[in-house]
């Protein structure tokens, strides 16, 4: 029984075997509470068996309720325990199953919308949704916030501050805003979000955001996460001037991404080394060079670099990252690095992820070299993925 076919077409032979599934478990179960070990989908087989034998025939053609001519198939759905749906349905349900579930039993609906942990909001659909609309009363466990420009609308500050400013408790527990794919919104949406979002943890604003914006997102309280990347097109309104806005999240920011920004150069590292608390820098396809890695020595906590694309990052780099001790995961992926410099990389004491991305050719240099780092588990290079196994004290 699996919930990508529902049972609309049932035979009396069927009917048995499903009445015999429920006699059976409904015996063990009498018999001590006895485990019954028929695989992880059982409970959405008892939830579908249950729709099928314990429902009453249709009046009019005197079959069950599921009869494709004149009978809801809803209504058997409406009809289970909430907590069976809960616990042990919409945990094995897809996105999309959750769709259709919700669409087709509006008894379901609440059930669902209280699983759902991120609220997508596209353009299109802010003129058409009711006037003081309340997020928190369909959806009070979602934390996220994800808004988006369409084809035939787009997302303007008046607008989204419009539809949010009924939903002022709901705001106050959000703690991921995605902005994206927005491309006309202002430093005035921030302030908004400033303001109404007390908890913000994560931020990935407009990727047209400007000086202005920055300045702005320096004043969130407690944000930990910000993305000023992109992983498709270049950025081309962060340079290093702007960034130094954000030494005003010090005391908070652990990951910073700055993906495709390639006006990003040494310069903006030599200010980003305050942020003391970051943890991961993602500075894919910027213009970083070993000047402004040697920067990145003086942060205690930084376990994590990704330099993919970085064509300015050279054996000279790789010796400045060997100063990073913290660090544990590093991609050198499409960089200018060579297998003779990665012998510096023996230096850096708790290195556990290496990749070198799928066009690397290690030779008996680098494999020398990888194979000096005492804590390293994972190498990605070429077509290989290279796991170290773990000691198996049994043998």
């Amino acid at each position: 029984v699996t919930l990508h076919q529902p049972l609309l077409e049932r035979t009396p032979a069927l009917e048995s075997s499903l009445s015999s599934l429920v006699l059976a478990c409904a015996i063990s179960w009498c018999k001590g509470n006895a485990v019954v070990d028929i695989g992880a989908d059982f409970y959405p087989a008892l939830a579908l068996v249950w729709m099928a034998v314990d429902q009453p025939k249709c009046s009019k053609c005197d079959w069950f309720p599921t009869c494709s001519d004149c009978c809801n198939s809803g209504a058997a759905l409406d009809g289970l325990p909430d907590s069976l749906v809960q616990q042990h349905l919409l945990p094995r349900m897809s996105t999309s199953d959750k769709r259709v579930f919700r669409m087709t039993n509006p008894r379901q609906r609440q059930l669902v919308n209280q699983s759902v942990m991120t609220v997508l909001v596209p353009a299109n659909a802010l003129n058409s949704c009711p006037a003081g609309t309340k997020l928190g009363q369909p959806f009070p466990a979602a934390r996220t916030l994800k808004a988006f420009d369409c084809e035939e609308a787009s997302i303007t500050d008046a607008a989204l501050i419009k539809f949010l400013a009924n939903s002022e408790q709901w705001l106050h527990s959000l703690v991921e805003v995605d902005l994206k794919k927005c491309h006309h919104v202002t430093p005035q949406l921030l302030a908004f979000l400033r303001a109404s979002c007390p908890k913000l943890r994560k931020l990935a604003p407009s990727r047209w955001a400007d000086h202005a914006a920055l300045r702005s997102i320096a004043t969130f309280p407690c944000l930990e996460e910000l993305d000023l990347g992109d992983l498709d097109a270049d950025i081309i309104t962060i340079d290093d001037l702007g960034l130094t806005a954000l030494t005003g999240l010090s005391h908070s920011l652990k990951r910073l991404g700055l993906s495709r920004c390639r006006w990003v150069s040494d310069a903006a590292l030599c200010t980003l080394r305050q942020l003391s608390k970051l943890e991961v820098l993602d500075l894919s396809h910027t213009d970083i060079g070993p000047r402004g890695l040697s920067a990145l020595a003086g942060l205690p906590n930084l376990h994590t670099i990704n330099l993919t694309g970085c064509r300015n990052v050279t054996n000279e780099a790789l010796e400045e990252l060997a100063h990073v001790l913290p660090l544990a995961h590093l991609t050198l992926k499409g960089t200018l690095a060579t297998n003779a410099g990665l012998q510096h990389l023996c230096a850096l004491p708790r290195l556990t992820h290496l990749d070198l991305g799928s066009r690397w050719e290690l030779d008996d240099t680098g494999l020398a070299a990888v194979a000096s780092c005492p804590e390293l588990k994972v190498l990605a290079a070429g077509s290989f993925n290279l796991v170290r196994p773990t000691c198996n004290p049994k043998g």
